[in-house]
């Protein structure tokens, strides 16, 4: 059943998707105004982008075009967000974060399943939400 996913678009909790035509995007969710840093790590986990960030309560999306700190622009594949955030107190504001895309496979080889979006692995328990893609 789970092939059924293939061709969907699929939102699922995780801060890993693909940069692809120098595009990535995640959603996040906070539930305090809070502001710190965003870093955007490799699939080696070396941060190659990092962006001070002042950030409103609730949901939004944070874009990021590929161009890392050096100036140059990285090559396509599956990056990471992590959020470093305090509130206006100072205490550690978590951010919740979504990514979205199009199943182009699914991984039962380890015993769990995983729908792929390009190199990006998602189990099958973190999927929200499920769309036929346009």
């Amino acid at each position: 059943s789970y092939v059924s996913y293939l061709g969907s678009e699929v939102t699922a909790a995780g801060g890993t998707t693909m940069l692809s035509d120098g595009e990535a995007t995640w959603s996040y969710s906070i539930t305090e105004a809070a502001s710190g840093t965003i870093e955007v790590r490799n699939d080696s986990g070396a941060v190659v982008y990092s962006e001070e960030v002042s950030l409103e309560a609730g949901s939004g999306n944070f874009e990021w075009d590929g161009v890392g700190d050096s100036g140059s622009a990285s090559p396509e594949g599956a990056y990471t967000i992590g959020f470093n955030l305090k509130d206006s107190s100072g205490n550690a504001e978590a951010a919740s974060v979504e990514i979205s895309g199009v199943v182009d496979g699914v991984d039962m080889a380890t015993g769990s399943t995983f729908l792929k979006i390009g190199d990006v692995s998602v189990p099958v328990s973190a999927v929200k939400e499920v769309y036929r893609a346009t």
